[in-house]
């Protein structure tokens, strides 16, 4: 399939969003875009026209959008998947998890048609890995972590490296929790139930070493974490992360005592982008997109790439 010729259904119940979106995407980016305004009247017209890309909005009359979506890939599996919703993000991770959902899109105001556009090309392609197509000419620069003596100097290099940046509290504190789950996950793929079991005297070698980059503009950079063990997957981060957002009988998140996962719980609300690509026993890639002098929004998107 040629992304330039791909067909894509869009599905909301509000008329103005729906032709927004359509009119972007037809126009701006060349997709032959059909719509639909509700589940019921999406699964009909696919019954008659063939499509490579399904986005529906999640809070719909006559179905949910993950009603829809889980009908979708049970009858055509080969068609791709986004949600999107106005709504706070983090109250889908439960049903994310249940419906093996790694996409919801969020209709912010300005609507974000770039990244929309990014996602799509991204999913369509199955093309998701490095950082460089959030930039149009990047400065860059990569770092590599070996042993356990490298971790703080080398995230110390690395935020130090950042032309426009400040020393962050919070920015390394989620960078830590990443590559340590990189090297004892990814590349150890040490059992994460038993910490107190993990060795600290480890050398990896040359194609098993982190890899950090960094890339740069004039307002925005890109950190990304890569372990070549491809042992996270996005069933896992979707329990984590819902583990962090499902309330007990007192109103405290059930995994609130738990360490596991806590490093992409963090990253989500401590940063403007989390995108996490997995390549299953291969590798996985941790990426962070901030823009200079902007603070992370409490409602941001779920982007969960798995080949």
């Amino acid at each position: 399939m040629s992304i330039n010729t791909a067909r894509i259904l869009i599905v909301d119940d509000e008329p103005e969003v729906l032709d927004m979106i359509a009119t972007f995407l037809e126009f701006k980016k060349g997709y032959t875009v059909f719509t639909a305004t509700n589940g019921a009247m999406a699964l009909e017209f696919l019954e008659k026209q063939d499509v490579d890309l399904v986005i529906s909005d999640i809070n719909m009359p006559v179905m949910k959008g993950f009603t829809l979506l889980s009908k979708i890939k049970a009858k055509y599996p080969s068609i791709r998947r986004i949600l999107m919703t106005a709504y706070n993000v983090e109250e889908y991770f439960e049903l994310a998890l249940n419906y093996d959902v790694g996409t919801i899109f969020l209709k912010s105001i300005p609507f974000p048609f770039e990244e929309l556009s990014h996602s799509i090309t991204s999913i369509l392609s199955a093309d998701f890995f490095g950082a460089e197509r959030f930039f149009v000419n990047p400065q860059s620069a990569e770092f590599f972590i070996h042993t356990a003596e490298q971790i703080d100097p080398t995230i110390n290099l690395l935020i130090k490296s950042i032309p426009f940046g400040t020393l962050n509290a919070r920015l390394i504190l989620v960078l830590n929790e990443l590559v340590a789950n990189a090297i004892f996950y990814g590349a150890l793929d040490n059992d994460p139930t038993q910490k107190m079991d993990w060795q600290f005297d480890f050398v990896l070698p040359t194609e098993k070493a982190i890899r950090l980059q960094l890339l740069w503009d004039e307002t925005s950079y890109a950190i990304t974490i890569t372990d070549r063990g491809g042992k996270l997957t996005k069933r896992d981060v979707l329990y984590w992360l819902s583990r962090q957002t499902i309330r007990d009988d007192k109103g405290n998140p059930i995994g609130i005592g738990e360490t596991h996962g806590r490093g992409l719980f963090l990253a989500r609300r401590f940063i403007d982008r989390l995108i996490i690509n997995i390549h299953p026993q291969q590798k996985t890639e941790i990426i962070i997109l901030m823009k200079q002098g902007t603070s992370p929004q409490d409602n941001k998107p779920l982007f969960i790439n798995e080949l």
